[in-house]
């Protein structure tokens, strides 16, 4: 576990670095279909490129729709005063950002919600005040924030996609899961059978 903390700590000052150098973020993807279970370790990998504007496809409507679903979960569980940084995941090392008009489709809830691009990095080993614990991703203002992204692995119908949620919180804080969504009497909604539902934290 020790060892798997000091590679993800490193990984994360790298993308602290190039970010503090004027490089804008890029997440890894988030954990595969063939990823353990147990496994406690986020995959953050250092940016190394800038980040990308989502490219419109066919399924705009639908992946639109899944992603909204996926994300209103997610808030439930962000932490107060915290500010969203909203992404579509990464390609080719690239954090994708998502339109103007997806963000808006949260302006019903009480989340701060922003794009990756509106996120500041910590500097490399920056510590809060008293040195106990590293600065975390914030905002323009300075309140705390986090990075949210849901990608799309594969569709496998009309109906039913493959897809990978995570949140990146800070140099030590970030995890996520795959699973399988369906739709359901025109609703879209999380495969729970647990077949194909794994959760990294």
């Amino acid at each position: 576990m020790s060892k798997r903390i000091s590679r993800l700590s490193g990984l994360l000052c790298l993308a602290i670095a190039c970010i503090a150098e004027g490089c804008h973020p890029e997440p890894a993807p988030a954990p595969s279909l063939s990823d353990s279970y147990l496994s406690l370790e986020p995959r953050v990998k250092a940016p190394t490129v800038p980040t990308r504007l989502a490219v419109p496809g066919p399924r705009d409507q639908d992946e639109a729709e899944v992603r909204e679903m996926l994300f209103r979960k997610e808030f439930a569980g962000s932490m107060p005063d915290e500010t969203v940084f909203l992404s579509y995941g990464s390609v080719e090392g690239q954090w994708i950002v998502p339109p103007d008009a997806f963000v808006h489709r949260f302006d019903d809830l009480k989340v701060r919600t922003e794009t990756i691009t509106k996120a500041v990095f910590p500097r490399p080993g920056e510590l809060e005040p008293g040195g106990n614990r590293f600065v975390s991703i914030r905002d323009s203002q300075g309140r705390r924030g986090a990075v949210y992204w849901v990608s799309i692995v594969k569709w496998r119908s009309n109906d039913e996609v493959e897809v990978e949620v995570g949140r990146l919180g800070g140099p030590l804080g970030g995890g996520g899961y795959n699973a399988v969504v369906k739709r359901v009497g025109g609703k879209w909604m999380l495969d729970l059978t647990g077949e194909h539902m794994f959760r990294r934290s």
